[in-house]
């Protein structure tokens, strides 16, 4: 009696916590608690895994602007502005061409989530191109192709036929969403002559973000799993099986 008198009502003897295991699964009150904690739980497992990948994703897309920037901005920096007329009129034939094309290719290998670097002297209508590295899958256009203004060039257009500086842009090649940084490349009267340019395909950063989701998510429900089997046994033993004694 001693040893029992802080409690507000008799202990539940451990032969009676035993048998509630199977009695207290089919009670209606803890049928009730077990759905209330899996919706909350789940609940919060998405709102924390929208929430990680958005700011992972952001954090991604930040550190790849980042990256395809550096790569334009080493790119413009080993072509010489004052033969840009010679890269287009006679492309491998011109003297350092071939040189400048290895060290080119260099710094797209070296530079991280960077599909495509090249080259382009922007017109009214049409991109000229000097450079286009070759990747895995595709071959690069050869020195003074012409292609067309790409659509979600347009907003940008008149800046980049004046040689402004635009930086980076975001675009949108078929169904997928690209980033593009422009690096000017001047010639010895300070004049931008072209652009030196690195693509980013954000396809690329949602493989990672993928994979960081799969991770957050296992991560969570395992804490979440462990949790939810605390609560069931609180809830269980300490207000399902009393209160189903009392009624």
């Amino acid at each position: 009696e001693i040893y029992n008198s802080g409690w507000r009502q008799k202990p539940i003897p451990k032969e009676e916590i035993i048998a509630s295991k199977i009695e207290g699964y089919r009670n209606t009150l803890l049928k009730k608690i077990i759905v209330m904690l899996v919706v909350v739980a789940s609940s919060f497992v998405a709102i924390i895994s929208l929430v990680s990948i958005n700011i992972y994703f952001e954090d991604c897309k930040e550190e790849y602007s980042i990256n395809a920037m550096n790569a334009a901005t080493f790119a413009s920096e080993v072509i010489d502005g004052d033969r840009i007329t010679d890269y287009i009129k006679w492309g491998e034939d011109t003297s350092d061409y071939r040189d400048t094309q290895d060290l080119l290719q260099k710094i797209l290998k070296n530079s991280q989530g960077v599909h495509y670097l090249y080259v382009i002297r922007v017109e009214r209508n049409n991109l000229v191109y000097l450079f286009d590295m070759d990747t895995g899958k595709e071959q690069g256009y050869t020195a003074g192709a012409v292609k067309p203004i790409d659509e979600s060039f347009s907003p940008y257009l008149d800046q980049l036929v004046k040689g402004d500086d635009v930086g980076t842009v975001i675009g949108k090649e078929g169904s997928e969403m690209v980033l593009t940084a422009f690096a000017p490349i001047k010639n010895s009267a300070d004049k931008t002559v072209a652009y030196a340019c690195a693509d980013i395909y954000f396809g690329y950063m949602s493989k990672f973000a993928e994979e960081f989701l799969v991770k957050s998510l296992l991560i969570f429900s395992g804490f979440l799993i462990l949790a939810i089997q605390w609560a069931l046994s609180v809830t269980g033993f300490g207000l399902v099986y009393p209160i189903s004694k009392i009624t």
